[in-house]
């Protein structure tokens, strides 16, 4: 998919990438946090779960999700093809 030169764009976009997949883990990270070690720590707090997990986690997948496509589209455009010289 990623066959060619690699430019400047190229690595931007690998990078904006890394930084959705960082995004995704703070989510992944959250969940676990108020599913399993919040509810250990403070375990009558009488919190909805609904506005302990989703509403801290929905900033996170959303910046995850466009940074993602902005990345992936990025490492496309980042990539010169090789042409092949016309001889005649």
């Amino acid at each position: 998919m990623f066959e060619g030169e690699k430019t400047l764009v190229f690595w931007v976009g690998l990078l904006v990438f890394g930084y959705s997949l960082s995004q995704f883990c703070a989510a992944i990270w959250q969940t676990i946090y108020f599913l399993v070690v919040f509810p250990s720590e403070y375990p009558h707090t009488g919190v909805n779960i609904v506005y302990q997990l989703v509403y801290p986690i929905i900033p996170s997948i959303i910046s995850a999700i466009i940074f993602a496509i902005i990345g992936l589209y990025m490492m496309k455009k980042g990539v010169k093809q090789n042409q092949p010289s016309a001889q005649n």
